[in-house]
């Protein structure tokens, strides 16, 4: 994601159920859309990478990592723990 506001923009649409934050499924629905392959397995781990609070759902802070991760390629390493 360029910029917040794209990053923004994508988080919105992405959040179906207008929760301000991203289950399970609204991600895998998102990977989908991107062409990629929506794997269970895979979903779980991008929530697991960057849900920093532990709730099981990506708020648009922690979805910004994810996004800067996706951006940075599938060879691109998940993020340091804070």
């Amino acid at each position: 994601m360029g910029n917040s506001a794209s990053a923004r923009e994508a988080f919105d649409k992405m959040d179906t159920d207008k929760s301000g934050e991203l289950d399970f499924e609204e991600i895998k629905a998102a990977v989908a859309a991107m062409g990629e392959d929506p794997d269970d397995d895979r979903i779980r781990r991008y929530i697991e990478d960057h849900d920093t609070d532990g709730n099981g759902t990506l708020d648009f802070a922690e979805f910004e990592g994810l996004a800067a991760q996706i951006a940075a390629g599938p060879d691109a390493p998940p993020p340091e723990p804070p």
